[in-house]
């Protein structure tokens, strides 16, 4: 199967196509955000799909020397009256 995106063909089926861009945008995501946080504190948000697996952004931050943790939220429900 052969894909075209952008003018861009590509061979890989699409779940090893699809794979492979989370990979790299992951890896982006780390690289930038590894940058910024020479000089800065940063609130870093990403997407549910780019957290988990080695390949995620919280285990390639974690792997160099950043202490990670999701922010969790609490959602309060207004009784009906």
């Amino acid at each position: 199967m052969v894909r075209r995106t952008s003018g861009y063909r590509c061979s890989l089926p699409p779940d090893v196509y699809k794979d492979s861009i989370m990979v790299m945008r992951n890896r982006n995501m780390a690289l930038k955000a590894d940058s910024m946080m020479h000089d800065h504190t940063i609130f870093l948000m990403v997407g549910a799909a780019h957290l988990p697996f080695p390949t995620g952004v919280l285990h390639l931050l974690q792997e160099k020397g950043y202490k990670v943790r999701p922010v969790e939220t609490v959602v309060a429900l207004k009784e009906s009256r």
